[in-house]
């Protein structure tokens, strides 16, 4: 993780949002998930702190990633630096071609997915 001082993200809330990530570990494990996927804005900001509209995180016993696209690319450079999720840049209107390419990559058999 880079220092407090390299990015424009509190440390706090990195590490809010890294503590929130490792606690769903076991929970992914007990309900048999390689991840789960996120579509509600409130739950991607309480999981990675990202507010973006038409995007998606997925959160894996590794972290999160977040799924966008370019409108948010400069936006997510902060993400990216201070080891607050993964940032993937998909296609606007086509993000779950995204997420298949990332179960497919990962090996993500089983994708628990937000009602």
């Amino acid at each position: 993780m880079s220092g407090p001082q390299s990015s424009l993200l509190p440390t706090a809330l990195v590490r809010a949002c890294q503590s929130r990530q490792q606690r769903m570990a076991p929970l992914l494990q007990r309900a048999g998930c390689d991840g789960l996927l996120l579509n509600c804005e409130k739950d991607i900001q309480y999981i990675t702190g990202f507010v973006g509209h038409e995007s998606l995180a997925m959160v894996t016993p590794h972290g999160a990633l977040i799924i966008s696209d370019s409108r948010y690319d400069e936006y997510l450079q902060p993400w990216r630096e201070a080891g607050a999720a993964e940032v993937v840049m998909g296609t606007r209107h086509r993000l779950f071609e995204s997420v298949k390419q990332i179960c497919e990559g990962r090996s993500i058999k089983r994708l628990g997915v937000q009602a």
